[in-house]
């Protein structure tokens, strides 16, 4: 297997200001290291060690907070989970001591808990149908009326998109690529078709732009960026993560198979970014200005990325938050996020079976 890239410098940057934003939150450095590290992309804790000793080196600055406020507030809410876990034990004994409970009573409290935890551990956004999804794939037969009587019962319900916010922005200027994708956004194979569009996070320091490069065969992020400023660099750091990602797996894209396509924003019709894809060998397509249909892949993306995270965790404030939390979903949206459209599994599942289903290696050919 070939050596995987170097790392790109928007990561670097990138993981160390994820380093300083949690550094806060752990009880030395080195933790911190770790829990970045084990972002997807990032690293070793050593290698990112050496990024933050290189950036401190660069600042002159050895930063070093106390984490005497987050052990108070985490003793706090352990002590506060022990004692509702105390409470649901002694709410049950008084319950059992009252009246035995009936089979179905008891079956539906453990559903319940079960509930709770796969709500608990997907940002408590899937409803009736993922919960009850996710728990078949756990081996857990209940029907899906059942799920969602007791979801009813708990009062959780599934997140919903809101109305859709227009950031396309065409440069009349410059000519843009053909649209050969014309809406066609069905991809037999991984690194057919790369749909592209970025969004804005408001925060207390300004406005984040976050662009995202979607694989339309499995849904899998596959690159994003983000950043205070909407040039062309946006879109080229998504990009580069999506070309880098892809190396370090194992399956790099081939020359003349994959479409990159987008809207006709101008960061997508620039010179800079039309002419990096014509050097990796990518084909640029660019829909109309106006038609969400153009791009329609990349709005339930989008969509589910502001309902899921954004909306929930306002209000944000710095552009490392943004960072380290879009991190965090990504991650979750890729490995464990269950896609209706793709069979209910999570994308990079979806992949993974593809290959080990694969006749032969995917091969380019010329004439």
């Amino acid at each position: 297997m070939a050596r995987p890239s170097s790392y790109p410098p928007e990561l670097r940057r990138r993981a160390v200001r994820m380093v300083a934003e949690v550094l806060g939150d752990h009880p030395n450095e080195s933790a911190a290291l770790r829990a970045v590290a084990e972002k997807p992309g990032v690293g070793s804790a050593e290698t990112l060690r050496n990024w933050v000793r290189r950036d401190q080196v660069d600042s002159g600055q050895r930063p070093g907070t106390t984490t005497e406020e987050s052990a108070q507030i985490k003793a706090m809410r352990k002590g506060i989970a022990e004692l509702k876990r105390a409470n649901e034990v002694l709410k049950a004994a008084a319950s059992f001591l009252a009246a035995e409970p009936s089979a179905r009573t008891v079956r539906d409290e453990g559903l319940k808990e079960l509930i709770k935890e796969v709500c608990d551990a997907n940002y408590r956004v899937h409803g009736a149908r993922k919960v009850w999804r996710e728990l078949g794939r756990q081996g857990r037969s209940v029907a899906r009326c059942t799920v969602e009587r007791l979801m009813r019962e708990l009062g959780i319900t599934g997140a919903v998109r809101g109305r859709k916010v227009v950031t396309t922005i065409a440069d009349q200027a410059v000519e843009s690529a053909p649209d050969p994708v014309d809406r066609k956004f069905v991809a037999t194979a991984p690194n057919r078709c790369w749909v592209a569009d970025f969004t804005h996070v408001r925060t207390f320091s300004g406005v984040v732009r976050v662009a995202f490069v979607v694989d339309t065969f499995s849904r899998r992020i596959v690159g994003w960026s983000a950043a205070m400023s909407k040039e062309a660099r946006l879109v080229l750091d998504a990009l580069e993560m999506a070309l880098w990602q892809r190396d370090r797996d194992g399956f790099p894209h081939q020359g003349g198979e994959l479409i990159h396509h987008s809207d006709a924003g101008s960061q997508y019709t620039s010179f800079r970014l039309a002419e990096h894809l014509d050097a990796v060998g990518i084909a640029a397509s660019i829909g109309s200005v106006g038609d969400a249909d153009d791009n329609a892949l990349m709005e339930p993306t989008i969509g589910l990325y502001k309902t899921e995270l954004i909306k929930p965790g306002r209000p944000w404030r710095t552009l490392a938050q943004v960072e380290l939390a879009t991190a965090e979903w990504t991650d979750w949206y890729c490995h464990r996020r269950l896609h209706g459209e793709i069979g209910h599994v999570p994308p990079v599942e979806h992949e993974t079976n593809y290959y080990l289903t694969a006749t032969k290696p995917q091969v380019t050919t010329t004439t």
